[in-house]
């Protein structure tokens, strides 16, 4: 079979247990509890761990909260065997939730697209900053030290300045836009984790994540690689909205999971930024993805636009991130996978 688990290729999930055998037999026997696992990391980190789980016998147990237990388990595509227990909650309450036992935690439940509730920001962001404080009190309850990877965002650094430099100003704005709200979220429950982990009580690392180019990033949202793959896959003119000179850097989701992974064994308290640090343009991705799927001619709409940066700070230290797969490359495997969905609808 091409597919495995979550409908994700084989070979790539087979590519991240051969790079993370190590970490993930060091997992045996643990219980890893995953708020946000339906998400496009979700996917990818829980259909690894079931993946993973069969092929070396690790005996997990994996608890998965989310706001829709028949819609999680369709998405994740979860068998009967696989060691997957749901929880069903939205999180904008945690007085009467009973504390959970878990070895390791993994904190992805804030919302980034329009579908799961990124519009609804105040909500997201109360369901969020509980998420941690259920952490926090499930730690407090069992004492056991858990580790805790909250997956934070580049968005924390404020707006870049379009000039390029490896020095980074975060930008105190109102915080009144989405944007800015949705950066505050996740300044605010990183502190609470650091300040927790700083006394003992849990083993935090708040990994800051950028751009990702791969299977299960959405093709419909506001994500401009996900837009200009929708259109080379439907033989239409690839479409740039924003300002052709506008940055940004791809990492595949096999290089994002390993090192995930990594943070779930030993979390870093120091900052980690996951993305790639090969800058490219809108304009040279469009031309990019164009010469590699389907020769679709190129639209500019946004030349009027302000361009905009969002890439990495060079702070890729020990736990930090490790290419192994080029832009290139990502785009072939994207638009592989993205095919073989196709003709898997029109064989149903």
């Amino acid at each position: 079979m091409i597919l495995g688990k979550g409908r994700i290729l084989r070979s790539d999930l087979k590519e991240i247990a051969i790079t993370s055998e190590a970490k993930l037999l060091n997992f045996k026997g643990s219980q890893i509890c995953i708020f946000g696992g339906t998400g496009f990391v979700g996917k990818w980190l829980v259909s690894t761990l079931l993946e993973a789980n069969e092929v070396m016998n690790l005996n997990l147990r994996i608890n998965l909260f989310t706001r829709n237990i028949e819609n999680a388990a369709k998405k994740l595509s979860v068998k009967p065997q696989d060691p997957v227990h749901f929880f069903e909650n939205d999180f904008s309450r945690i007085e009467n939730l009973n504390p959970i036992f878990s070895d390791i935690f993994v904190h992805g439940g804030t919302s980034t697209v329009a579908s799961t509730g990124s519009l609804k920001e105040e909500k997201n962001k109360t369901s969020t900053y509980n998420i941690a404080r259920y952490i926090v009190e499930s730690a407090k309850y069992f004492m056991n030290s858990p580790k805790v990877v909250h997956l934070s965002s580049g968005a924390v650094y404020g707006p870049q300045t379009f000039n390029k430099s490896t020095q980074f100003e975060v930008q105190k704005s109102s915080m009144a836009t989405p944007y800015n709200l949705y950066a505050q979220t996740k300044q605010i429950t990183e502190n609470l984790l650091n300040l927790e982990s700083a006394n003992g009580l849990i083993s935090a690392s708040n990994p800051r994540l950028f751009a990702f180019a791969g299977p299960h990033i959405s093709l419909v949202e506001h994500f401009a690689v996900g837009n200009f793959m929708n259109n080379a896959l439907n033989n239409q003119d690839i479409i740039i909205l924003g300002n052709p000179e506008t940055v940004r850097t791809y990492l595949y989701p096999t290089d994002l999971i390993n090192s995930i992974l990594s943070l779930m064994w030993e979390p870093l308290s120091q900052e980690i930024n996951l993305g790639s640090d090969k800058e490219i343009t809108m304009l040279d991705l469009a031309k990019l993805i164009s010469s590699l799927t389907t020769k679709t001619k190129i639209k500019v709409l946004g030349v009027d636009q302000a361009p905009n940066r969002y890439v990495p700070p060079n702070l890729f230290q020990s736990g930090g991130v490790e290419v192994t797969v080029s832009l290139e490359e990502a785009i072939n495997r994207w638009y592989r996978w993205l095919t073989i969905q196709n003709e898997s609808k029109a064989d149903s």
